[in-house]
């Protein structure tokens, strides 16, 4: 039998490792100080300290499990236990999002600030439940930017914390808490002023 000499048949196989993150254990030793009489500890680098035990991708993970998977801390926590052998408990992953969303914040600090200066602004509100409780997803739409957010509440608070006192155009459905806008052009979704 020989060789034809045509590109071979690839085929692939993804296999998860026995142990898929790693470990780095830092030692900081104690010093004592006969000047000052006082013990003093080594220090940890700071990308460590900020982060804890999680490093920062292993808190996206859990970020986007819990915000875009929508999976719930108990499973979170089971997954953790049962793929990857990590006994932690649902507060920590709780904090682990915290920390996601904190690092976050100044990004989006900066999409609601070009909101403000955007000449219209597309925005609607639907509401949702979560955990029996009723909240508002929020979507404010320019023509280079979303942005998103999440609410208690329905009215024109809302809108006054995202846009200030806005000068542009909002393209809106006429719902009362945009009546805090009534100086400026107000339009519906079809296009008509």
């Amino acid at each position: 039998m020989e060789q034809t000499g045509e590109e071979p048949e690839i085929h692939q196989q993804v296999k998860l490792v026995e142990k898929p993150f790693s470990v780095t254990e830092y030692q900081l030793p104690q010093y004592w100080c006969e000047h000052c009489q006082t013990y003093h500890t080594g220090t940890l680098p700071d990308e460590v300290a900020k982060t804890g035990l999680f490093g920062v991708s292993l808190i996206a993970l859990v970020a986007y499990m819990k915000g875009r998977c929508h999976i719930s801390y108990t499973a979170l926590k089971d997954f953790f236990e049962a793929v990857l052998g990590i006994k932690i408990s649902c507060g920590f992953l709780a904090k682990q999002v915290e920390k996601a969303s904190r690092s976050l914040k100044e990004s989006y600090e900066s999409l609601v600030k070009g909101l403000k200066e955007a000449p219209s602004i597309n925005i609607d509100e639907t509401g949702w439940k979560r955990e029996g409780k009723q909240e508002w997803i929020w979507c404010f739409k320019t023509e280079k930017l979303a942005v998103f957010r999440v609410s208690f509440s329905r009215g024109h608070e809302v809108l006054k914390a995202m846009l200030g006192d806005y000068r542009g155009i909002i393209i809106c459905d006429f719902w009362g808490a945009y009546r805090t806008f009534k100086l400026h052009a107000c339009c519906n979704s079809a296009g008509h002023t």
